[in-house]
């Protein structure tokens, strides 16, 4: 609630917004008084004078437990060591600073660097829609407002419904006051992490960077969750190159832009748990952006020492996935093949190349260190010849790989030369010192000891995987029983079950590349999603850009 006294300071428990301001701007802070208190938004500020200890105390834990700062920034509040110690603590903290510039000033280089690359309000006309568009919305009290249907928030309402994708349900809305456009996402959570996802809330609400959008709110509903954020006209980046062809200037922009961004999450100790190709969207002005965070499976999560190197590693092979994408308007298959497309120059494929097969795995490590060497290699005029040496030694491999590959599966294809093939523990890749495709832990080593009861081959490479269960899911994630390091596969892809009778199922997981069943050696049919579809021994599938054999 509001206090009749004190100038309007809101002295409770909810999400409020702290004021930083010289008393020599007192006029202007009572305009902005006005204004808060119009549109009923929780906010306090230090009503008197600084005199000593306990009244700094009190300030410290008043930003403390604020949701937003609003620095009121003048050539008074820019001298005072006041507003300089509420800026430190609030950075230090991770407090978002609003800012509101009174008047056009030389901005002081200590207060600069403070405010780095934070958006500012200046104070002309119309400058009021702009500073309430900025202000989280947790922070308007909804104590007048009716009681919510589900799903209805007291400041934003859905207009339409934009797409449905990877359990993510993403619509346009409209805030109802001000009119201004949203994005809002619903997600399902489970209750027992409701914590977590409140953490993950924190992490991301801080963010400046153009690659992430601003958050607005957050809401948990029973077991749901509703992300409010900055619309930026997104279309997804998968839809928008089915239409349009990048030039070479565009991609080297929008790559640096996303390794930035990936740099700017390290910097801030955070990464990515995963980084689908379906949450990149191109936005007004055809830049490159993410558009979800808050997602417990794909968003945005704090490092560990013991995790960092790992998810480095990630980060680099998925650079490398979206670099060949937006080349090729295609997603790779790993090991990456070489990109060759005469709409390019020379010099310009020879360092795309070079950037993704060094990003991509070989002998279980990747051939960056940090992020700014990718950026060196991206950004240089001509390759050393070191770098022409390891291009040319990749493409001589991968070359010998293709052929061996295309060799095991035109074996599968063909019935007769069934009593040649041979069996490997090993995957392919592994063999020619390429990324070991295949994270397996179920893996039965002794058929005959094992009671085995499925059993798959990876055509292309005759490697043999046994389970000693009725049901085998595929997909990308380890917590999969055949687990393929592969962007154009699912996280959860295929369901392989066998009933009591023996007779083998196969479902689709509610996948986007699908599945498809293989008939007369070249014929493919789709499983419908969700549908159990009866198969039997011998009978091969695909999912994403990778066949197999039901044994």
């Amino acid at each position: 609630m509001f206090m009749e006294n004190g100038g309007g300071m809101y002295e409770g428990n909810d999400p409020y917004l702290f004021i930083s301001y010289s008393h020599r701007d007192y006029n202007c802070l009572n305009e902005i008084k006005v204004l808060l208190e119009t549109h009923h938004i929780r906010f306090w500020y230090d009503n008197g004078l600084h005199s000593g200890d306990d009244w700094n105390l009190v300030i410290a834990k008043r930003l403390k437990d604020a949701a937003a700062c609003l620095l009121l920034l003048s050539p008074e509040s820019a001298e005072s060591e006041y507003v300089k110690n509420e800026l430190n603590f609030a950075l230090s903290r991770r407090i978002p600073i609003h800012t509101l510039l009174l008047d056009r000033f030389p901005i002081p280089i200590d207060i600069e660097m403070m405010l780095g690359r934070l958006q500012m309000i200046e104070r002309v006309d119309g400058y009021e829609n702009r500073l309430l568009k900025s202000i989280p919305p947790e922070l308007y009290t909804t104590s007048s407002c009716k009681e919510e249907k589900e799903g209805e928030h007291p400041l934003y309402q859905v207009t339409e419904e934009l797409m449905n994708r990877q359990g993510t349900v993403t619509c346009l809305g409209r805030h109802k006051k001000l009119e201004y456009q949203v994005l809002i996402q619903k997600e399902t959570v489970k209750l027992s992490d409701k914590n977590e996802a409140l953490e993950q809330v924190k992490m991301i609400s801080g963010l400046s960077h153009p690659l992430f959008p601003q958050i607005y709110d957050v809401v948990f509903e029973k077991d749901r969750i509703w992300t409010y954020q900055e619309y930026r006209g997104e279309q997804f980046l998968d839809q928008y190159l089915e239409k349009h062809e990048l030039t070479e200037d565009k991609i080297m922009e929008w790559i640096l832009s996303i390794i930035d961004g990936m740099e700017y999450l390290f910097r801030l100790n955070l990464g990515f748990r995963d980084l689908p190709h379906g949450s990149m969207v191109v936005l007004n002005g055809n830049r490159i952006g993410m558009f979800r965070l808050q997602n417990l499976y794909y968003g945005v999560l704090k490092l560990q020492p013991d995790t960092r190197q790992y998810y480095f590693e990630k980060e680099v092979e998925e650079i490398a996935v979206l670099l060949y994408q937006i080349c090729t308007r295609e997603i790779p298959i790993r090991p990456f093949r070489i990109i060759d497309d005469n709409r390019f120059s020379s010099r310009f494929l020879n360092k795309v190349n070079l950037v993704v097969q060094k990003c991509a795995k070989e002998q279980g490590r990747t051939g960056y260190i940090d992020f700014q060497e990718i950026k060196d290699d991206i950004v240089c005029n001509r390759l050393k010849m070191r770098d022409l040496k390891f291009l040319n030694q990749r493409r001589k491999k991968l070359c010998q790989y293709e052929q061996e590959k295309e060799r095991c599966l035109q074996k599968f294809i063909d019935d007769d030369c069934q009593a040649e093939i041979k069996i490997r523990r090993n995957s392919l890749e592994k063999e020619y010192g390429l990324e070991d495709t295949v994270l397996l832990g179920d893996v039965m080593e002794n058929l005959a000891d094992s009671g085995c009861a499925i059993r798959i081959i990876i055509c292309s490479t005759g490697q043999l995987f046994e389970f000693a269960k009725d049901a085998v899911v595929i997909g990308r994630t380890a917590d999969c029983d055949l687990a393929l390091n592969q962007p154009s596969i699912s996280r959860r892809h295929i369901r392989i079950s066998k009933d009591v009778s023996g007779t083998y199922y196969i479902e689709d997981l509610n996948t986007k590349n699908g599945t498809y069943l293989i008939t007369d050696n070249t014929e493919t049919m789709r499983i419908p999603v969700g549908e159990k579809v009866k198969i039997s021994a011998n009978s091969m599938f695909s999912a994403g850009c990778i066949r197999f054999k039901l044994l």
